[in-house]
């Protein structure tokens, strides 16, 4: 894997991006990169390509433990940027910065597949708990995943040049902001704690204030108000508030997670009108890649067509033989996947690209509750519809997952300087990793765990999509009250300019895991506001995310390898006790709470 492309020794150290590089560009002015456009660095290389593999696997494994515990999936681009651009100071490597992306780029597909895996096969589990005929295995986990990737990969790349260039300045674009301020600077520090509730707290500092006290606020509405009024029916008289909670009050949060993809939908219509367009016309005209400068050089438009009638070959004969079993079910389930894909492919980009956050799961609820229906109409219901159906809703929430990542990695890439061809080949290649590690950190942690009993994994999505899918393919009761509630509940807190997906997502997720959220932005909210010189607030909030980031990181994973202890037979027998044991763990969680805040406030301008 050697570039055949000339080498340039003039890279710096320590580099800032451009000036306009975050606004709009006035006319006739244009965007420099860092990376120049007439001159080329390295970027595929074995050490950029196999560093990259290596952090998709972990991070696949971290993000899959922290996503079934808690319901929070982080992204992993900004933790692998920090391990890459700190590998790279530390070595002294020189010229590293295109390689430092590629490695982002490829790991990063981790944290995609992730989101769109664990959000919708652990139904599978979850209901084949109570309906023993629903099988799982691998190869179904492995191929929804690794099929939705390519998708979202396919069909995003039409629309990068609409998105990272076109809309320059128009998009804050949080996430790649910050990963790119990482990869630009070699003035790292990497710090990874062992505990699990020390990443959940680097996520609510990452996340900020705003967002998590909507999710947080989410949650206190049901459980102080709603499960109380609930409670008042004689049907729920006699049930603990957890039971309330699960046997109706998130049914409520599920409505909300629906009509938020649907309000999604409408107010980027423009966006994909405007962003197909310009692919429709990328596709009547010639291949262009050879006269477009490296930095906005895509993969053909020639080669893109030939992957994306592969892949979509390829989805609808798995569809058939491995799922479905039925030419005509399959051509009407292959056509749900087709069309929602890609009207969802912008919606999700744009989230992404605006407030950094990916409301796939919300999208996928609706997903599954319309190709639910349509597939009990055609006679594709009872276990076998459940299966079709979670499949099928794993290759659109991955494809989803994968079009929101997609846009982030193009715009560090824009900003930077790199080639976009080079960093979508090398994602199949991060996607193909991620979804081989996700299939087998799954069946691990179903091993270990289970999806449900009192010591289950939480898997609050999964859970959703099984409470969902239930009543719809087994002839049940649904619920459509609730749905409705939470529906109107959504259009309301649009009206009110109040983000609609947070608090639905608060609704559903139990309250005990969105208050270290809030904790964790608390900090976030006041290590960044205690300074009048706002240089020093934005350096120690700069540190708090190198901090929280390695927290998710180092927490994630120490619980993988406990997950994996379990599975192989080991067991800890705790010496102190419950009590013990819950009084330390509330030392040591102040501890971290104080370690992080006094950190971040003795970072100083020049750090």
């Amino acid at each position: 894997m050697k570039d055949e492309e000339i080498i340039v020794q003039e890279q710096q150290d320590d580099m800032s991006l451009p000036e306009n590089a975050a606004r709009e560009l006035k006319p006739g002015e244009k965007y420099v990169p860092i990376l120049k456009p007439d001159k080329t660095y390295p970027e595929i290389t074995p050490y950029s390509v196999s560093l990259g593999l290596i952090m998709a696997v972990i991070f696949s494994a971290a993000a899959a433990y922290l996503g079934l515990k808690v319901g929070q999936v982080f992204e992993a681009a900004i933790p692998i940027a920090i391990i890459a651009a700190g590998i790279g100071a530390a070595t002294k490597r020189k010229n590293s910065l295109g390689e430092n992306v590629i490695i982002q780029s490829i790991g990063a597909a981790s944290g995609i597949i992730v989101a769109g895996a664990i959000f919708t096969l652990p139904a599978l589990y979850i209901l084949q708990a109570e309906y023993p005929e629903i099988t799982v295995n691998f190869l179904e986990v492995f191929l929804s995943s690794l099929l939705g990737g390519c998708l979202g990969i396919l069909f995003f790349i039409p629309f990068r040049k609409y998105f990272v260039s076109d809309m320059h300045g128009k998009f804050p674009f949080p996430e790649a902001t910050a990963t790119t301020q990482v990869l630009v600077s070699n003035n790292v520090k990497m710090i990874f704690k062992i505990n699990t509730g020390a990443a959940v707290l680097g996520l609510g500092y990452i996340i900020g204030l705003p967002y998590a006290f909507i999710i947080f606020a989410g949650s206190a509405f049901i459980w102080w108000i709603i499960v109380p009024l609930m409670g008042m029916n004689p049907e729920f008289a006699q049930m603990a508030p957890e039971d309330i909670f699960a046997g109706g009050a998130r049914y409520i949060g599920i409505g909300g997670i629906a009509m938020s993809g649907i309000i999604g939908i409408v107010k980027s219509w423009g966006v994909i009108k405007n962003a197909a367009g310009l692919a429709g016309q990328a596709l009547k005209g010639q291949d262009q890649n050879v006269k477009v400068e490296r930095h906005q050089r895509d993969i053909s438009m020639k080669v893109l067509v030939f992957a994306l009638l592969a892949a979509l070959l390829v989805t609808f004969v798995f569809f058939y033989i491995g799922v479905i079993h039925n030419l005509v079910q399959t051509i009407v389930a292959f056509l749900v996947v087709l069309v929602i894909a890609f009207l969802f492919t912008t919606v999700a980009a744009n989230a992404i690209a605006i407030v950094g956050s990916n409301p796939v799961s919300g999208m996928t609820l609706m997903t599954l509750i319309v190709a639910s229906v349509i597939f009990v109409a055609i006679g594709l219901e009872g276990s076998k519809g459940i299966v079709a159906a979670m499949v099928i809703g794993g290759v659109v929430c991955t494809a989803l997952s994968m079009a929101g990542g997609m846009v982030t990695d193009m715009k560090i890439g824009y900003w930077i300087g790199t080639t976009p061809a080079k960093q979508q080949t090398w994602k199949f290649v991060g996607t193909l990793v991620s979804a081989a590690t996700v299939g087998g950190v799954m069946m691990i942690l179903n091993e270990a765990y289970g999806f449900t009993g009192p010591d289950a994994m939480v898997a609050p999505q999964a859970n959703a999509m099984a409470a969902v899918i239930k009543p719809l393919m087994m002839g049940g009761e649904t619920p459509w009250l609730l749905y409705g509630v939470g529906a109107i509940l959504a259009l309301l807190l649009n009206w009110l300019k109040v983000p609609a997906l947070p608090f639905s997502l608060g609704m559903f997720i139990p309250l005990q895991l969105n208050a270290p959220l809030l904790v964790g932005a608390i900090i976030s909210w006041f290590v960044g506001s205690r300074s009048k010189d706002e240089k020093v607030n934005a350096a120690r909030k700069e540190r708090g995310t190198l901090l929280a980031s390695g927290f998710i990181a180092g927490g994630a994973l120490m619980g993988v390898v406990s997950a994996a202890m379990i599975f192989f037979g080991f067991k800890y027998e705790n010496p102190l006790g419950d009590t013990a044991s819950n009084i330390l763990g509330i030392v040591m969680y102040i501890a971290l709470i104080l370690f992080l805040a006094v950190s971040c406030l003795r970072a100083k301008k020049e750090d």
